[in-house]
């Protein structure tokens, strides 16, 4: 009886212990908090205040989109080939993926 409690013990710690998701720390846009974030064709879109931030690179490296709008922004989804990002009571859209 108290080694069946010791293996469903050792079960029950190490499949706690794989479960847990990982977190790594990526090297994202340095310029506050982000507000939004959502992956379109395998580039990552960060909106935050001052604008959409892309990564083409899985998180490496990102680029101020600098034709996207220069205001906060705080949600951005995609449908087809458009791509919506909204700000403060407005909505702009980017036809070009």
């Amino acid at each position: 009886m108290k080694n069946s409690f010791v293996l469903v013990l050792l079960i029950l710690v190490i499949s706690f212990n794989t479960l847990q998701a990982q977190w790594v720390k990526l090297n994202g846009p340095n310029l506050g908090s982000a507000a939004c974030v959502t992956v379109i064709n395998n580039n990552i879109f960060v909106g935050t205040a001052a604008g959409i931030y892309i990564s083409t690179d899985s998180g490496t490296y990102w680029t101020l989109l600098s034709n996207g709008p220069n205001t906060s922004v705080r949600s951005i989804t995609a449908s087809g080939s458009n791509i919506y990002a909204v700000s403060y009571g407005t909505i702009f859209l980017s036809p070009d993926n």
